[in-house]
């Protein structure tokens, strides 16, 4: 994410070409409005990218305390969308949040 924030704002892009080209060809699908990065969806509103620790605080309160309902990987995954938030890992991280949770055991 650092990269492609780097790419939009400085048009700076890594020494390494086959880099460089990735970071392009992936930094169309991001903007940047006030100052913060967004991901455009195709049918979705724009997602707000979140970094790691930003990303594991939605994921708990989505999982226990907003909806409470202690969640399964996919759906804590679709809801943290639906919400209008996006990180690389977040399916990924909802998976270890859920396999952590010992109610949900």
């Amino acid at each position: 994410m650092d990269l492609i924030l780097q790419f939009l704002q400085n048009q700076t892009l890594p020494a390494d070409p086959a880099e460089a080209r990735r970071v392009r060809y992936r930094s169309a699908r991001y903007l940047i409005i006030n100052s913060a990065l967004y991901k455009r969806g195709f049918s979705l509103p724009y997602l707000r990218c979140l970094t790691q620790e930003e990303g594991h605080y939605v994921l708990r309160e989505i999982h226990e305390c907003i909806c409470g309902n202690h969640s399964g990987t996919r759906s804590l995954a679709h809801k943290t969308i639906r919400q209008g938030y996006f990180w690389l890992s977040l399916h990924t991280d909802a998976q270890t949040f859920t396999q952590k949770c010992d109610k949900c055991q």
